[in-house]
């Protein structure tokens, strides 16, 4: 993929011949190389969030129509030596039917030298895939490969997979395969950078798993296979699970290991440059369009909010664009990692191109009740730009917070052993009158109340209490105070 300043790290490819749509997809029904002589069909599906070219004219596609004889992994390929160094390809791979089409994967740049595309996928026998090559990049002819390795149990093609319910200790994971038909799957998980076979093992006919009583706010990964009635299929995986997190939280992108830390982009990228770097190397990024307006999201990692606690988010910025261009960025917030759910607008902040380096931007707001929420920065830039796309810049973003405090600085209160496992002191230094003690789960529910009278100081017991983080709100005779506290 060309690049001009900092563009997307993304899926790439295309095809030619008489394949101009997806009703008049070329047959490929064996292992072969095919030749694209010119991308010039309908591009009739923006899996990659744009409807114009890198020249900002109208995406044209060719189309291939593959059906294996055989389930297992295909592989679609352009990174062949029969083509030049310069070839710039962009590919998409759909399932489901040509009328409603599911975006399944894809490839834009093999490297970040190499500008071809490769891709390999789960296929079920007799399920139809649609193969698209772009000309994102360009419209030039160029030759692939279709090479299946064929499995006695297939692994799952997954073409949804969801986490919902999600805490700082639990979450539900479910998936869809379009893949064979298992007789159940099994679901491995372990702290990020263990490698499949080494994690916890559960068995499931439902494609569904509750995960319970996991290690506080950590970062999780997780892989899924079949399971057949002789065999198991090879794993599919890591795929990432990031547990909700308090505040303060800070992501500079910087971390190799770890570069997004939960963060879920749809129409950002990121990229390791230290010279556009605020921090470190990486930082965020998306792009402007010359024509058409943009609307991008970048997701942060889930937090944990109580009621009533103000949240400041603030975040780095730089707009590399031309002089008389501004770009357009809302801070938003919701209860999903969703542009639908994303209904509340914090800030809105105009870029000016002129900057010559990042600036700071931020916005606060007050969580009405307790519960988890997902900020995130939402790129709206107008297609108006002077002098075609250019690249607006995200790095250093910091979430700190005010728990509500009523009369009574929450400062003068001590509550320790925090993690606990079984009991909680809490001492005040100014010999505040405790009156009663309510501790609540992260959704709001009482689970244990006390009531205290003519004591500054108090233990209580967590016993009976279940893993995880919880509200503790101290009521005294000056005011209210709300402490998180976390029982291991």
């Amino acid at each position: 993929m060309r690049k001009l300043l900092l563009f997307g790290l993304l899926w790439g490819s295309y095809l030619g011949n008489a394949q101009t749509s997806c009703e008049s997809a070329v047959p490929i029904t064996a292992n072969g190389t095919f030749t694209v002589a010119m991308v010039s069909g309908t591009y009739s599906n923006t899996c990659y969030g744009n409807d114009l070219n890198y020249d900002d004219e109208p995406m044209q596609a060719v189309w291939y129509a593959y059906t294996p004889s055989a389930g297992g992994v295909v592989t679609v390929s352009s990174n062949l030596t029969a083509n030049p160094a310069s070839t710039d390809t962009r590919l998409s791979i759909y399932a489901g039917s040509c009328s409603e089409l599911i975006c399944y994967t894809g490839n834009d740049d093999i490297s970040g030298t190499n500008y071809k595309s490769s891709v390999s996928f789960a296929v079920g026998a007799g399920v139809t895939y649609y193969i698209a090559w772009d000309n994102n990049w360009s419209d030039a002819g160029f030759d692939f490969t279709v090479n299946l390795v064929e499995q006695a149990c297939v692994q799952p093609g997954l073409s949804q997979l969801d986490i919902t319910n999600l805490t700082t200790n639990s979450a539900t994971i479910t998936w869809e395969s379009i893949t064979g038909d298992p007789l159940s799957y099994d679901f491995e998980y372990g702290i990020a950078g263990h490698t499949a076979g080494t994690g916890t093992i559960m068995n499931t006919t439902s494609a569904t798993v509750n995960l319970t009583d996991l290690n506080e706010s950590s970062n999780y990964e997780f892989y899924i296979r079949s399971v057949c009635a002789d065999a198991t299929s090879e794993w599919v995986g890591p795929f990432v699970l990031a547990l909700a997190v308090a505040p303060p939280y800070t992501n500079n992108f910087d971390d190799p290991a770890n570069v997004l830390d939960g963060f879920q982009l749809s129409g950002f990228s990121y990229s390791a440059d230290a010279q556009f770097a605020h921090s470190g190397t990486t930082f965020l990024f998306a792009n402007t369009n010359a024509t058409t307006t943009v609307d991008q999201f970048a997701f942060f990692r889930p937090m944990i909010l109580a009621a009533n606690e103000q949240v400041t988010v603030s975040f780095q910025s730089w707009y590399l664009g031309d002089e008389a261009d501004v770009a357009n960025v809302d801070l938003t917030v919701g209860t999903a990692a969703t542009m639908e759910a994303q209904s509340t607008v914090i800030g809105s902040y105009t870029m000016e191109a002129i900057a010559s380096d990042y600036e700071t931007y931020s916005g606060t707001w007050t969580a009405p009740t307790a519960g988890v929420y997902y900020f995130a920065l939402n790129h709206n830039t107008p297609g108006n730009q002077v002098s075609g796309g250019w690249s607006v810049l995200f790095d250093s973003i910091m979430v700190t917070s005010v728990l509500s405090v009523s009369e009574v600085n929450a400062n003068l209160f001590s509550v320790y052993p925090n993690p606990t496992n079984s009991v909680i002191n809490i001492s005040n230094q100014d010999n505040i009158i405790l009156t009663n003690i309510t501790i609540s789960d992260l959704n709001g529910r009482v689970v244990k109340s006390t009531k205290v009278n003519n004591v500054t100081n108090l233990e209580i017991s967590v016993d009976d209490l279940t893993s995880g983080m919880y509200m503790m709100t101290i009521d005294t005779d000056k005011g209210s105070v709300t402490k998180k506290i976390v029982k291991n």
